[in-house]
This record gives structure tokens, sequence and C-alpha cells, in this order.
């Protein structure tokens, strides 16, 4: 593991892929065409985005913390605000559906049935990580609000009226309209308000400016008390309306008959119905407008119930405008506030805005509900009750590194336990990195890591919770041979040797046994602490060191001394003829190409020292090409013996092509077989 990765990986290089050559050129077999190496037995996968990719599977999803998601559901938390409004006072108030009023029910309808598909495509957050995946997507979404999102949008006027609009712009079925049932279909669409806290919280988040959020405070703090004092005015002036001829004196009535009513237009007597619904809901009650008939006085006493209620609900909303109960939560949301602030005052990339808040936002989740820290509490104890405690919490951890209860016994294990310390990785951090020297053992408790080789981005495999890693690095000391991604959020346990080396200072015979573990793990046989190989499923060596990749790299090699001893001419050895008579091999006429006549200078005896023609074609070429410039040097140049040292630069490629071969002469090819073993 000391070795640089240079020199493990350049014990394969220049095997050549046979198959690549070509037939026609003999010299292609000593050009290699491609290095193998054993990072090319191992998948490749990119680390960039893979803490995404197991995640996010599908066409046309969204994302949860996207612009348009968030525009989105602003809109339906406007809509469902008209509709609590617009509900309970048509209803109350008998407003028939007509002229626009059609079209703002189609528009309302149409947009809650969208909401529905949006959410089929939306993903959301499970502990922290971002979920994209279609199916699971599709199966959150049933479990939870879909039920109720399909009972409050369903278009149920649409199916009595028979259709959407009439030729007149009205709704159809006098009958169905005079019973009113059509209307109090209606009323289910309000169950999607208890979505509504869900949007508030997100709108909440969305927003960074403190004087905004203030605002918005505000603002949720006036809807809320308005909200809840329309519905108990609209159901006051309802149930003083509809008791018909048989309670002359309902509220309703006595107005009428006092000429306080009887031309007061709808807005005046919906004015005067949330100005009762106020007094109550203050508890001031000025006596007034008051209750005549028994159904009135029981409506009645249920809004003051209510009104208490709320009273104590308007209080607390105050108090929590001007002072945060909650100082944690306040505290967080003021962290992620000033974190996002800097962010983008820095310019930070929006992703990588995205990665800080989901880690803070993961973190928060797990802790919010721990008041004293761990640490703290343990502490408080003496040092023996410190260690059983600490043994009974992280004792099944520890249990799934199996080295250490083969070579430690309980005590020592008791003791280094209290060392564990527990870490939080964000996807996409990076906890080890190949090469460095970290004598860390890590055990996964939640989450997910990758195994990978960081230069190549070969993938090894993906460690779950219950497994661990870093053990050859914690055992040995050596290099890390590998590099671990988080690809979700994960809750690692940590131990460093050193903590447990210094643990374990009067316990000689521990020691001893971590000592003899080096030792024997010091040529990298890796047995004695179980590590086995994630390609071939073996024990005692890691993947780097695999047995099975240099058997492949034989392999190949064997492959291609087979097709470069086919391309050769074999004397058959017996052979009833002169066993010293050898076939010569016949050769194609090879093209003469440019690429033969570029580097050394070469004279034509040397060229071609067995080929009298050629040879003499050459000589005469080149006096041919110089006549006109150095006649007298050519001639003498082509009447010079074997023996002169000469040489001559072809200076023009004019008819290349009839001069030089692309292969070697035939006498060459025949000393080549000579060579060969029969």
């Amino acid at each position: 593991m000391e070795k640089d990765d240079d020199s493990i990986l350049s014990l394969s290089n220049l095997i050549v892929h046979s198959h690549s050559m070509d037939p026609k050129d003999p010299n292609a077999i000593l050009r290699p065409q491609k290095q193998i190496t054993p990072i090319d037995f191992i998948p490749k996968v990119n680390y960039d985005t893979m803490w995404n990719k197991e995640e996010w599977n599908g066409k046309f999803l969204i994302h949860a913390e996207s612009y348009w998601k968030l525009v989105w559901d602003v809109f339906i938390f406007l809509d469902l605000l008209s509709q609590g409004i617009y509900v309970p006072f048509s209803i109350s108030f008998d407003i028939t559906t007509t002229g626009l009023l059609v079209y703002y029910d189609f528009v309302i309808s149409l947009a809650l049935l969208t909401d529905i598909i949006f959410n089929f495509n939306t993903g959301y957050f499970k502990k922290g990580t971002l979920i994209m995946n279609r199916k699971l997507i599709a199966f959150h979404y049933l479990k939870s609000w879909f039920m109720l999102d399909l009972l409050s949008s369903f278009p149920y006027t649409w199916i009595i009226d028979g259709g959407v609009f009439q030729s007149d712009g009205t709704s159809s079925s006098q009958l169905l309209k005079s019973a009113r049932l059509p209307r109090f279909f209606k009323i289910i669409r309000l169950l999607r308000f208890a979505k509504i806290r869900l949007i508030i919280l997100k709108i909440e988040d969305s927003i960074t400016h403190e004087l905004l959020l203030q605002i918005f405070h505000l603002f949720r703090f006036l809807v809320a008390i308005y909200m809840f004092a329309h519905w108990i005015g609209c159901l006051w002036y309802y149930t003083g309306s509809s008791q018909g001829l048989n309670a002359s004196d309902s509220w309703v009535r006595v107005y009428e008959e006092s000429d306080q009513m009887g031309d007061l237009s709808l807005a005046e007597k919906y004015v005067i119905s949330l100005y009762w619904a106020f007094t109550t809901l203050l508890t001031i009650g000025y006596g007034d407008i008051h209750a005549h008939t028994t159904p009135e006085k029981i409506v009645a006493m249920i809004c003051m119930v209510f009104a208490s209620a709320f009273y104590g609900y308007a209080i607390g909303s105050i108090h929590e405008f001007v002072e945060r109960t909650d100082l944690k939560e306040k505290k967080h949301r003021e962290e992620i506030i000033s974190m996002t602030n800097h962010l983008r005052r820095n310019r930070v990339p929006k992703d990588l805005q995205f990665k800080v808040r989901s880690y803070l936002e993961y973190v928060y989740e797990n802790q919010k509900n721990i008041n004293i820290r761990e640490d703290d509490i343990l502490n408080l104890l003496s040092e023996p009750l410190k260690n059983e405690i600490s043994a009974y919490i992280h004792y099944p951890a520890i249990k799934i590194c199996p080295t250490f209860s083969r070579f430690l016994d309980l005590q020592s294990l008791t003791t280094i336990l209290k060392n564990l310390k527990e870490e939080t990785y964000a996807p996409g951090d990076e906890v080890l990195s190949e090469g460095e020297k970290n004598r860390t053992i890590y055990i996964i408790i939640d989450g997910s890591v990758y195994l990978y080789y960081k230069q190549m981005k070969a993938h090894l495999a993906e460690l779950r919770k219950g497994s661990y890693f870093g053990e050859v690095g914690f055992f040995v000391g050596h290099s890390r041979t590998a590099s671990v991604k988080c690809s979700a959020f994960s809750d690692l346990l940590t131990l460093k040797f050193e903590d447990a080396w210094r643990s374990l200072h009067k316990d000689v015979k521990a020691q001893e046994a971590l000592n003899f573990i080096q030792s024997v793990c010091e040529k990298e046989d890796y047995s004695q602490i179980g590590v086995t190989c994630y390609i071939c499923k073996r024990i005692g060596h890691v993947a780097l060191k695999c047995n099975y990749l240099w058997s492949q790299e034989e392999e190949t090699k064997k492959e291609w001394l087979a097709k470069k001893m086919n391309g050769r001419k074999k004397i058959n050895p017996h052979d009833p003829r002169n066993p010293t008579h050898f076939r010569r091999r016949r050769h194609t006429r090879m093209k003469y190409e440019a690429k033969n006549i570029l580097g050394i200078k070469r004279s034509p005896e040397q060229m071609y020292k067995n080929d009298a023609i050629l040879r003499d074609k050459a000589s005469h070429y080149i006096s041919d090409v110089n006549a006109n410039s150095v006649s007298t040097s050519l001639s003498e140049a082509s009447a010079m013996p074997k023996e002169t040292t000469t040489l001559f630069e072809v200076p023009s490629f004019y008819r290349y092509t009839m001069i030089l071969p692309d292969t070697d002469s035939d006498e060459e090819e025949e000393a080549e077989v000579e060579d060969l073993d029969y």
C-alpha cells in the first residue's frame, strides 16, 4: 500500500489488443494500440453526481426546492384563501353561480386537480435526502395526502350540473340548485386547509430577509383572525336566515321587522354578521345582536367555545410575533438565514447553497429533541459507569467488525468503546481519499457510502447501514487504497487508532494483539483482519491487488501472442522432403507510401542491399530528378561503388510509390522464418 499508484498500475502497460491491428501491415504488431490496466476490469461511475443518481429516476420530475415549485405553492396558497372566503360566503348568503363565478369555479377546480398531478411528479425529502424516483414519489403521496387532495379537488358540481357551462352562462339543474346541494359539496374543498401550514412553512423558509419575514408573520396572523371571524359570521347569518317561516323571531327576521335590514345590501348584511363574529371572538359582546331562537343559541355557544380557544391562540401568536417561544428553532432559523445571506453575498452556486441548507436541516431534525448533549450527560458519571454505558450503547456497532472481538477481550473492548465518536456527513462529502495516511476505522450506523478509485472514477462497492471500512489503515497503518464518498446523509461512528492505543496503555495483552495484527499484515496479507476483495470476493487482499486482474492480463497477453504466431508460415517437421528446405512466404505487392521515405537518410545501396533491380531504379530515379541542377553529382553517384559512404536524400516525392516498399525485404522474412523452432 505504500507504493505509488503509478508503480502499482504500470505492471500491465504496453499490452496490445491484437484484434485492432491491420493484417496487411506486419509492422503494426510493434505499435501498441491501447494500454490495459487493472482499472479496465472495474466498472466506471461518475462520482460528481452519484449521490443524486440513485434517487433521480424518471423524466419531467419537479425538484422539491425549485423556484417554480415555490411559485406554484404560493398560487395554491392564494387559491385556498380565496376558497376559504368564497365557499362559506356563497352557501350562507345564497350566492348563485352565474357569470364570472362560473369561470372562477372552473379555474379553481382545474387548479386543484392539476396540483394532484404535480404532487405525483414532485420529489420529497426523506431523512434529509432528496428522493427523485417516480415510483417512490407516487407511493409516498398515496400514503400521505392523496385521499384528502382527491376529496377536496373532485369536481362535484360538474357532475351534478351535467356540465361546466351552459349556453346562457349559468349552471343547470334548478331542482338541485334550489336544494343548495351543489354548494354544500364545496365545503369539502376546505379540507385542503389541513395542508396550508406546510405551505406557509415552505414560504417562510424561502424568505431570507428578516423584515420581510416579520411582515409575513404579521400577514399570517391577520389572515388567520379574519378567516376565523369570516367563518363564524357566515355560520351566524346562515343560522338566522335558513330557519324559514317557522322562525319568526330569528335575529335576521327581527332586523327585517325593525326595518334595520330590510333594504340593506348584501355587503351590509355581511358586515353586520362579521361585526357579531369579531365581538364574540374578542369576548366583548355589546348585546345589540344576540341569539333569539334555540338553534341560534346553540351556534352562539359553540362559537364562544371556539372563540375562547382562538383568543388564546391570538395572544400566543402576538407573543410569538414579539419574541419567539422556541429559542432553539429561532436560533436555527437565524443560522439558516445568516448562512444563506453569506453564501449569496459571496455568489456561491445555488446547488452548493442547497447542499448546505439540507445539511443544517438534517442535523437540526436529528438533534431538536435533544436538550442536553450526550457528552455532557456522560461527564456526570464515574469512569466505570461511563464505560459500561458506552459499551451498552456502542457494542452492537463495534461487533460488526469481527477483528475486535477476535483479538480483544470484553474488558479491552469496553475500554476503547468510549473513544467512539459520531460524525455526520452530507451527500458528496469525501470521508477518505486514496493515498492518505489515516488510522481511523468507520462504522456506518445510518446512510450509505461509495468506495471508488478517484483518478479513474472506478466504482468498487456501496456500503450501507451495518457495514464498516478503513480497517486496513486502522490495524496496519498502510495508506488508503481507495476513496470513500457519501451518497446520502450518513451517520458514522469513528475510532482513531491513537485513542484506542492510549486507552489500552495498561493492557499489555491488548497491545501485543494489535502489534501482532500489524506484523502479520505488513506484507499486504490481510486475511487476519478479514479484508474481502470487492472483485473476486476472496479474503486476504484488497481490490487493487486482486490476482484476478493479473490473470486476466496474462490471458490477454497469451491471446495477443497466439494471434501473432498465427500470422507466420510454419514448416511441418514430418515433411518427407529435405528438412533444410524452407518455404518462402509470398507477399502481395505493397504500396510504397511517403511515410517510409521520411526519417534517417539512406543511400539506395543501404536500402536495397539484396535487390539489385530496385537499387538501380532508385539510382536512375535520383539521377533523372536532379539532372538539371546537379547532373555532375548525380552521375558520380550512379557510378559510386557499394563501399562508398555518401548518402543521398530524395528531394521530391514525385512517383515515390514506385520506389520504396513499406515492408522488409524477402530475405529478412526468410531469416525470420529460419529462426522458428521446428
